[in-house]
Order: structure tokens, then C-alpha cells, then sequence
């Protein structure tokens, strides 16, 4: 399971694509999961399938990242106040 927040950006790429080539093998994709925290609106599938093709559209290389996934799975875990 790869959990990330909002975008995942250039440097998390980098450092996903060192990992999996070094510690992994290149194939770990097709069995993990993308977890995207941070997406108020996780529970209308139009709009997360809108996401995906956004990600696709900006950045080739991380839509060859996504589409080798096994699924993405958007959530949304505001933070809780803490009154003290």
C-alpha cells in the first residue's frame, strides 16, 4: 500500500521509482494499492475517476505509475481538534 496526500509530487516519484528498482522488484506495482488521503470528496466515483485522468493528463510518467497499480483508493481524514 502506498499512502500519499493531495498530489504526489515529482520528488515522491523520484524516490517511489529509487525504491522500487533498488529494495522492490519493478513488478510490486501490480500488487500494492494507492491510498490518496485528503480528497473531500472520496465517495462520488465520477469525480474520483475525474482525478485519476487529471494525474494522467499532468504527468505522463506518474500516469505509467498509476495505470501499473493494482487500484487507487481515495479517502478523506480531516484532522480532529485538539483542545488544550
Amino acid at each position: 500500500m502506498l499512502v500519499i496526500r493531495a498530489k504526489f509530487t515529482e520528488e515522491e516519484f523520484e524516490a517511489y521509482n529509487l525504491l522500487r528498482s533498488i529494495i522492490f522488484d519493478k513488478d510490486i506495482t501490480s500488487y500494492m494499492t494507492i491510498v490518496q488521503t485528503g480528497f473531500v470528496n472520496f465517495e462520488n466515483e465520477e469525480q474520483c475517476a475525474e482525478e485519476i485522468q487529471k494525474l494522467n493528463e499532468k504527468n505522463p510518467k506518474m500516469a505509467e505509475l498509476f495505470k501499473s497499480y493494482n487500484k487507487v483508493i481515495y479517502v478523506d481524514n480531516p484532522p480532529i481538534p485538539i483542545n488544550g
